[in-house]
């Protein structure tokens, strides 16, 4: 017996993904969600897969990612920025900051 996977299934699994650091496991899932079920990423998808990509110093396809949202994602940006610290000389750093300031907090 066969059972079609739900947006809720994507999340449990992109989460181990995330937990697990497995970066290139997170991406393929993630597309298969896209264009194989045709389920449309929520905030808690677009999450699981920032911050692997960040903690494997993915920075730039992380930030790709989060340009294509949707929605806003200062809360992930956040994270991002928190998590390029490690490089001091990153422009993506500089432009997560940038955006970072610029948004209203109290709109959460």
């Amino acid at each position: 017996m066969w059972c079609r996977p739900s947006a809720i299934t994507f999340t449990g699994v992109l989460s181990a993904c995330d937990h697990c650091g497995l970066v290139e496991e997170g991406r393929y899932l993630f597309h298969t969600m896209k264009h194989n079920y045709y389920i449309d990423p929520g905030i808690e998808h677009y999450s699981c897969m920032v911050d692997p990509f960040a903690l494997a110093g993915c920075f730039e396809e992380a930030m790709d990612l989060m340009e294509e949202m949707p929605f806003q994602a200062e809360r992930l940006r956040i994270s991002l920025s928190t998590r390029s610290q490690k490089d001091p000389h990153s422009f993506l750093l500089r432009t997560s900051f940038k955006s970072i300031t610029s948004c209203d907090f109290y709109s959460f």
